[in-house]
């Protein structure tokens, strides 16, 4: 979170001089009658403001009067700022440690700072801190947050909503400027599903699809987007991709597996297995064959290098290294003309 936004809460409840003077106490350690233990850190303070100041403690000390010690579950850095807006009435509230401040208030029965802490957040809910503030909010069951983040939420898509109304009756020149100027601040993605909104609106904008495409940045778009919008059929072809793959890490010394992932169908394909007896191997892809290279075999290096077909997972070996290796990375320097037989 940005820890520079931060605010300053006058308690209005605020007893006064008398306990400013026993903040000069609190700090000289003068008749101090009563420990409390916060994290790792023990506080020397008077219980006179801790009853005055807080209902947790005041009903804890009426019902005990003899009490000199209290151990709270909140950490030392929270407590000291709450120990000292019980001393002088106010609190430096920020981004950074507010979620904890509100915990400690509602545990300690602190009614007014919990509410203004809630509030603070609520105030400055962005969309960098959403998820974050609504895990919080949800997680600790903390109603208005939960409802502040609901209306957040509703207005950003009005919002959303209204800024596509209006990027619809946006002439040519417009669109232009927006993809040259807003670059930094706008995905390609988003670019790409703005200028697919607008020439849907109108059949007669198709023809300019093809200058806008120039002025965007393809190559960082994902894949998901071209399979979803068909106006760019005929002008747009997918880009090619490529199946991920991966080699071993499942615990069997006798046989690696290799599970291949399709992006195009956003689905794993069929497990296959190299009967190959080793562990911690480096391994490359070349062309139709899985290159395993080195590993272990009953704990020892090993310097072999083996071609597995990728369509029969048949093994070859290739020439061996002139060093035993495990635990290694490999990594292909790719020759077109070479082609592995």
């Amino acid at each position: 979170m940005n820890n520079e936004i931060s605010e300053t809460f006058i308690n209005p409840e605020y007893g006064g001089s008398e306990l400013s003077i026993m903040y000069e106490f609190y700090e000289q350690g003068t008749l101090c009658d009563v420990t409390i233990f916060a994290g790792e850190e023990r506080f020397y303070t008077h219980r006179l403001v801790l009853a005055i100041s807080c209902k947790y403690f005041r009903d804890q000390i009426i019902e005990n009067p003899d009490i000199i010690d209290f151990e709270i579950a909140v950490d030392d850095e929270t407590f000291q700022k709450i120990l000292k807006f019980f001393y002088k009435g106010n609190i430096q509230l920020d981004l950074d440690s507010v979620q904890r401040l509100i915990l400690a208030a509602e545990l300690l029965e602190l009614n007014v700072l919990f509410d203004v802490c809630c509030k603070f957040l609520a105030k400055h809910l962005s969309a960098d801190n959403i998820s974050d503030i609504q895990t919080f909010a949800e997680t600790n069951s903390l109603n208005y947050l939960i409802d502040e983040v609901n209306k957040y939420d509703e207005q950003e898509i009005s919002d959303e909503i209204s800024g596509e109304e209006n990027c619809l009756q946006l002439e040519l020149e417009d669109i232009v400027n927006r993809l040259q100027t807003s670059k930094e601040n706008i995905s390609s993605t988003d670019s790409f599903e703005e200028v697919v909104q607008w020439i849907s609106d109108d059949s007669e904008r198709k023809q300019h699809l093809p200058s806008l495409l120039k002025l965007m940045d393809m190559t960082s778009m994902s894949f998901s987007v071209y399979k979803s919008i068909k106006i760019t059929n005929e002008i747009v072809s997918p880009p090619k991709t490529h199946k991920i793959m991966v080699v071993g890490g499942k615990h069997d010394p006798i046989a690696s597996y290799v599970d291949v992932y399709d992006p195009d169908t956003e689905s794993w394909l069929e497990t296959k297995v190299m009967n190959l007896k080793r562990t911690d191997f480096g391994v490359v892809q070349l062309q139709n064959y899985i290159i395993v290279i080195g590993g272990k075999r009953a704990r020892k290096a090993l310097n072999e290098v083996v071609g597995v077909h990728l369509d029969t997972m048949e093994a070859s070996a290739l020439l061996p290294m002139e060093t035993n290796r495990k635990h290694l990375c490999v990594s292909s320097i790719l020759d077109q003309d070479r082609v592995i037989r």
